[in-house]
């Protein structure tokens, strides 16, 4: 009697742990899409543009997570800086990287590219967006701008970045998800979300993968008929996506060539 007496605890005990687990997911599930439509990219472009939510329950996790660190330091208790990107000045999260950019020591040649093809004409489409730095600067130079962020934690910040920015920032519009083949749920890993290495493709860079989570993935002529992006007019395509553009790039030859 006492082993089944035991038994019985120890199951009622995991029922119950299992319970508090699920409606702990449940909950931060439903915290994920309303951070996700309370804190939107408040701009004219972006206003019924974005696609279904576009991560599984582990990545709605981290991004619910990361969103409640950034409300905390950033709308809490106001740990933003300025930093200088090609000669304009914005307002980012704490994220030490950012003094690379204030440098100008991360990728000066990219930003010589942006100066060079975008123009106030120029649909600019920028993935993968990281935190914003190529999305923010692109943004405020060209006539519409759009941003695709796979990586929860990274579109969480991306998120909050160009909301600091929202007032010099009327044409941009971020989306959560990925650039693929086809339309399809991939598998994205990093050593650590966030740190601007996360990919779908075979290899991960900057260390062994630790984490992953399913983002939806799209290919780039379904968003370009969902956002009425015309490929034929002045549009520049920034793609970093961390050695999966030896897949992607070849399906989209003959779409671009046509």
């Amino acid at each position: 009697i006492s082993k089944m007496t035991a038994i019985v605890v120890v199951l009622t005990l995991a029922a119950v742990v299992w319970t508090a687990h699920a409606q702990a997911l449940i909950s931060r599930h439903a915290v994920a899409v309303r951070l996700r439509s309370a804190l939107p990219v408040r701009t004219a472009l972006g206003r019924g543009k974005t696609l279904p939510s576009a991560f599984n329950d582990v990545g709605n996790v981290m991004f619910v997570e990361r969103m409640h660190v950034l409300q905390d330091d950033v709308f809490k208790h106001n740990k933003t800086q300025q930093v200088g990107i090609a000669g304009s000045s914005y307002t980012v999260t704490g994220n030490p990287w950012w003094a690379s950019v204030a440098k100008q020591t991360w990728e000066p040649h990219t930003y010589r590219r942006y100066f060079q093809y975008v123009t106030p004409s120029t649909t600019l489409v920028d993935f993968g967006t990281w935190i914003g730095p190529t999305l923010l600067f692109g943004a405020t130079r060209a006539a519409r701008a759009f941003g695709i962020e796979g990586d929860p934690v990274a579109y969480a910040d991306t998120l909050v970045n160009l909301q600091l920015n929202a007032a010099a920032l009327k044409n941009v519009h971020l989306q959560p998800g990925c650039v693929s083949v086809r339309r399809e749920m991939k598998d994205m890993r990093s050593a650590a979300a966030g740190n601007s290495c996360s990919g779908v493709g075979d290899a991960v860079a900057c260390g062994n993968a630790t984490v992953s989570w399913k983002v939806q993935c799209y290919d780039l002529p379904f968003l370009f008929k969902h956002w009425g992006v015309d490929l034929g007019l002045d549009t520049f395509i920034k793609i970093d996506v961390e050695s999966y553009e030896c897949a992607l790039i070849p399906s989209m030859v003959e779409w671009l060539l046509a």
